[in-house]
């Protein structure tokens, strides 16, 4: 289903660095890359990057008492290498704090925290996934991740949502794109840098229990989707017509993307399972992100706000929710 594909890339894609390699349950997770001098963004070099700059959508608050500098920019989490416009980094320049959904690069550097968040998504049961999917589905989804060079015997103790994740995101590793070239471990890296403060808007951890959280109807119905042929097939193009639409700034293209109807009507079944994903994924964390950026608004902060586009937009969305709460939030315009 499109919806799910879309969901995929846009949301899940940031679980990358901790999904990568899932640890045995009882296990450490290997050691993580250590972030280098060599690793850290050089502005010099951009244009080697892509030839034109970005013009993705980001957004500046005032308003409602607040008179600071407040921008709020949508994330894509992969890219095949990108340029920033001048714009976004004066923006990021007049700010002191960088505010991102979680501190990627720390968690990499956490050991135990990756191994506690995988814990969210194993069976505690002493059951196996293969005694909660049906057996066509189990062999399908073990061959995908089999063909894929993910398949382990450990991830059997794993839940569906994990196994729809992983073969999401090995698929994506078989593409140009990479979470490397992710816009918010960019400017993470830049933080790290020069010093500025990072603000954590939610946590991994709260993430991960909400997705362990999820039906097992919905979980079930998430791999299926996942596993399906043409979803895996179109993982490139899809990935790059949302970087397409990211980088110029094409609000109706992106929420086409994200909000893409099925081929198909759903069961009633089926639209439970999308709308408590959808709600787990998206609905539930925007208001959690809404509430940190209005306190950091509140508390005079001068922040560059970065979490994925779709918490961004729609009437839920952070841009709109902050509007709901009297502030005014401007489209910011560029100049060439």
């Amino acid at each position: 289903m499109k919806r799910t594909l879309a969901m995929l890339l846009a949301l899940a894609l940031l679980l990358l660095c901790a999904c990568s390699a899932a640890p045995e349950p009882t296990q450490p997770a290997a050691e993580p890359p250590v972030e280098t001098a060599e690793t850290l963004p050089d502005h010099a070099a951009q244009d080697d990057a892509a030839s034109e700059p970005a013009q993705p959508l980001f957004w500046q608050v005032s308003g409602n008492g607040y008179s600071g500098s407040f921008y709020l920019l949508g994330s894509i989490h992969v890219s095949d290498g990108l340029t920033y416009p001048q714009e976004l980094l004066d923006a990021y320049a007049a700010c002191d704090t960088l505010a991102v959904e979680s501190d990627v690069l720390a968690l990499e550097a956490d050991l135990s925290a990756q191994v506690e968040m995988m814990r969210c998504l194993v069976y505690t049961d002493g059951t196996t996934i293969d005694a909660h999917l049906d057996a066509q589905t189990y062999a399908d989804a073990k061959q995908v991740l089999t063909d894929l060079g993910g398949y382990q015997t450990m991830l059997d103790h794993y839940m569906p949502i994990f196994w729809y994740l992983l073969a999401g995101n090995l698929a994506l590793a078989q593409t140009r794109f990479s979470p490397d070239g992710g816009v918010d471990r960019y400017f993470l890296q830049m933080a790290k840098a020069d010093g500025t403060e990072i603000l954590e808007v939610e946590q991994y951890t709260d993430v991960y229990h909400a997705l362990g959280a999820l039906s097992e109807e919905t979980q079930v119905y998430a791999l299926q989707q996942a596993i399906r042929p043409e979803v895996l097939a179109a993982t490139e193009e899809d990935a790059a017509a949302l970087l397409d639409a990211w980088c110029s700034g094409d609000e109706a293209a992106i929420i086409d993307l994200l909000e893409a109807e099925p081929d198909e009507p759903l069961t009633p079944e089926e639209e439970a399972a999308a709308e408590e994903f959808g709600r787990t994924l998206v609905t539930d964390r925007n208001a959690v992100m809404i509430r940190a950026a209005d306190e950091a608004l509140r508390a005079g902060k001068n922040v560059f706000y970065i979490v994925g586009i779709a918490h961004m937009l729609g009437e839920d969305g952070i841009v709109e929710g902050l509007r709901q709460l009297g502030y005014t939030v401007t489209q910011v315009s560029y100049t060439s």
